[in-house]
């Protein structure tokens, strides 16, 4: 097999902010946050109390697979 470095390979992100496709469509940003700390640093009552709070904001958690099988053991 011969190898040509002379093409740089296609980005999968565009970098510059600019669109590279003609009539790409606007893409909406969705904020999120990580959350991560340790062991009993409070993460789930953090985010007990995000989620119980009447703010009129729409939010989704996505957990860990560790965490959800932490969950099923206990």
């Amino acid at each position: 097999m011969d190898f040509e470095d002379d093409e740089a390979p296609p980005l999968l992100v565009d970098v510059e902010g600019q669109g590279d496709a003609e009539g790409e469509a606007d893409h909406i940003r969705v904020p999120i946050t990580i959350v991560t700390g340790y062991l009993g640093a409070g993460k789930t009552t953090l985010l007990n109390y995000i989620l119980n709070e009447q703010h009129g904001k729409k939010i989704a958690v996505i957990l860990n697979g560790m965490d959800l099988k932490s969950r099923l053991i206990a």
